[in-house]
C-alpha cells in the first residue's frame, strides 16, 4: 500500500473519530458503517480508484386507494415506464382516455405524476 493511501486512510479515520460510526478496511476499500442504523447502508471510499459510494436500498410507495383499477393499470404502467427508463407497453383500456385523465387529475398523486398544477 502506498503512503497515499496510508496518509489518506489515517485522515479518514481521525476524522470519523467519536461519531460511531464502525470502519473496517479490506483490500482497497473502507467502509463506514452506523451500526445503530445498518438499514442506512454503508460508504465505500475506495482509496485505489479514488471514490465515495453509498451504497443503500430505496424503497418508495405510492398510494392509489381513490384510483379505480382501470386507472391503477396506468398509473403503474407510467410508474415502471419511468423508473426503469423505457417504454412499458400500454395496457388495452376499457375506458377512453379523456375521461382516464379528468379523473386522475382529481387524484393528487396522479396530478403530481401527469404534471398538472
Amino acid at each position: 500500500m502506498g503512503e497515499a493511501h496510508t496518509t489518506l486512510i489515517g485522515a479518514v479515520t481521525r476524522a470519523l473519530e467519536g461519531s460511531g460510526l464502525q470502519v473496517t478496511r479490506s483490500g482497497s476499500e473502507l467502509t463506514i458503517i452506523d451500526p445503530g442504523e445498518p438499514e442506512e447502508g454503508s460508504f465505500i471510499v475506495d482509496y485505489k480508484d479514488r471514490y465515495l459510494a453509498w451504497e443503500h436500498l430505496t424503497h418508495d410507495y405510492w398510494h392509489f386507494e381513490d384510483l379505480t383499477d382501470d386507472q391503477v393499470v396506468v398509473f403503474i404502467a407510467g410508474k415502471l415506464r419511468g423508473i426503469r427508463g423505457e417504454r412499458v407497453r400500454r395496457p388495452v383500456l376499457r375506458f377512453r382516455p379523456v375521461l382516464l385523465i379528468s379523473s386522475l387529475t382529481g387524484c393528487r398523486l396522479c396530478r403530481r405524476w401527469l404534471g398538472v398544477p
